[in-house]
């Protein structure tokens, strides 16, 4: 014998396997897709960047000076030591590399 509660039971039971199993997948919400870390051009911007900063030392350098203005930047830059152009170059690709590999271990 089976009561109206059980038939109940029975028919919620059976109305949450059919939703579970029967429909799709849920469509993509926000809640579902990752977001991205960094912006896609990320590198690009920041190889844009890092070569302005070196264009502006080398110039500066090149008229003698140990006192860096970096636009927008308010306090310059200065060394103690006179750097070479090659050398900030090796800094840059090696920074840039360093920053690549942070982006490839968060995404």
């Amino acid at each position: 014998v089976i009561t109206e509660e059980e038939e109940d039971l029975e028919r919620v039971v059976k109305q949450v396997v059919d939703h579970l199993f029967s429909t799709g997948a849920p469509r993509p919400n926000q809640s579902t897709q990752s977001q991205a870390l960094s912006p896609p051009d990320f590198l690009n911007q920041l190889d844009i960047i890092t070569k302005e900063v070196l264009d502006v030392i080398s110039a500066q350098q090149g008229i003698g000076s140990t006192s860096f203005k970096i636009p927008g930047i308010e306090d310059p830059l200065s060394f103690n030591c006179n750097v070479n152009i090659a050398k900030l170059r090796r800094l840059k690709r090696q920074f840039i590399t360093a920053c690549q590999c942070l982006l490839g271990y968060y995404t």
